[in-house]
């Protein structure tokens, strides 16, 4: 049976204060592999047919540099920049 396209929304804009990281948590090396990549190969093993919506905020450019171009439009991955990351939350407070 087919599956039926998803878009899936990873909020990645903040900072990695709580866990006392100096860079985006989603960049946060475990095993050798930034989190938000772990993250992309479980949603793309569950829903390969699936967008993902990566929101960005707190040095957004490094995840330009770690999910390049042609990462990004093989596994139809997308950014969205939060202006308002360092004000508010996931769940907007």
């Amino acid at each position: 049976k087919p599956q039926t396209p998803v878009s899936v929304i990873i909020p990645a804009a903040g900072a990695g204060r709580n866990i006392k990281y100096l860079g985006p948590k989603s960049l946060f090396l475990f095993s050798g592999t930034a989190l938000i990549q772990h993250q992309i190969n479980v949603i793309k093993e569950t829903l390969p047919n699936s967008e993902i919506i990566i929101a960005i905020g707190f040095q957004a450019r490094k995840f330009h540099k770690i999910l390049d171009d042609t990462y990004c439009r093989a596994n139809h991955i997308r950014f969205v920049f939060n202006p308002a990351f360092d004000t508010t939350s996931v769940i907007c407070r």
